[in-house]
């Protein structure tokens, strides 16, 4: 690693404590103030990214008007602030004891199975509350993650997640991580939709081909496990929902690895489309694709 990159991590390192150390003093409700302020001030008006995300909202969403648009992307950025709020400093027992459940019988029906289980969910609403929320059931839960390239940010937050109960496998050492889990019949939870550049297959989301990873699909056909999409959903009034939706079975159902992501990927088609701005729409999801297309032509 260079002087300047070691430098670099260290000068986040040090803004990262100094966030912490805010949110550990600060009032619940300040808090949420601060983290709204810088939002929309920082992230919307100044733009993070600002018009990476309107070109990929516009172009995914055609429906959308311009006014729609410029409002979910000023909500995604408000979701951002609240994603660390819930994360990182509210209580996050009141928060997942006040939620409204939907397809608990599909959760139930996972739990009942007695082994591995995939659940699939992407960077959709709060990924880290909805492992929280599943910890909390009594259920054993690896997670598939990518490590950090910031050294220090990597350490805190592996900390903080396994203080939560959570095992961590990393994408690299991926596959003796999942086979243990597999062993010792913990849910595994995978979140799909990054762009898989090189190793991943092209197929259609939201309108137009990306690089898919296929892992959970062939995991799921490999050891004739279940998968269950899960999503956490955080309504325009503020309300927290956890939908689980219906399980399925690509080993018996004679499903391809391709057919298995065409259904996951439709699925959280489903999700974005019923609330836009709860998405990871500043990752470039269809980088890798449009590169190919561009050195093509």
């Amino acid at each position: 690693m260079s002087k300047n990159k070691q430098r670099t991590n260290k000068i986040e390192a040090a803004g990262m404590k100094f966030g912490l150390f805010l949110l550990k003093i600060m009032s619940p409700k300040s808090v949420k103030a601060l983290l709204n302020f810088v939002a929309i001030n920082i992230g919307y008006r100044i733009g993070i990214r600002k018009k990476l995300v309107i070109k990929q909202m516009k172009r995914a969403l055609p429906h959308l008007s311009h006014k729609e648009i410029l409002d979910y992307t000023k909500r995604m950025y408000q979701h951002y602030g609240l994603l660390i709020y819930e994360t990182f400093k509210c209580d996050r027992e009141e928060l997942v004891n006040g939620i409204t459940i939907e397809g608990a019988e599909h959760l139930e029906e996972a739990k009942a199975l007695g082994k591995s289980v995939l659940v699939a969910t992407g960077h959709y609403g709060n990924w880290e509350v909805l492992g929280y929320f599943l910890l909390r059931q009594g259920i054993k839960l690896s997670a598939i993650a990518k490590k950090q390239s910031n050294p220090h940010f990597e350490e805190f937050l592996l900390n903080f997640r396994k203080g939560t109960g959570l095992d961590v496998i990393y994408q690299k050492q991926a596959l003796r991580g999942i086979l243990a889990a597999i062993k010792n019949r913990r849910m595994i939870l995978f979140i799909h939709d990054q762009d898989a550049r090189k190793t991943g297959e092209i197929m259609p989301f939201l309108n137009h081909d990306a690089s898919v990873f296929m892992g959970v699909a062939r995991i799921a056909l490999k050891a004739d496990l279940a998968i269950m999409p899960a999503y956490h959903i955080r309504t325009k009034e503020g309300k927290h929902v956890f939908r689980f939706e219906k399980i399925f079975y690509p080993k018996q159902e004679n499903l391809t690895d391709f057919d298995v992501m065409q259904r996951l990927n439709t699925s959280l088609e489903d999700m974005i489309k019923e609330h836009p701005e709860l998405w990871f729409w500043v990752h470039r999801r269809w980088k890798s694709v449009e590169k190919q297309l561009a050195i093509r032509n």
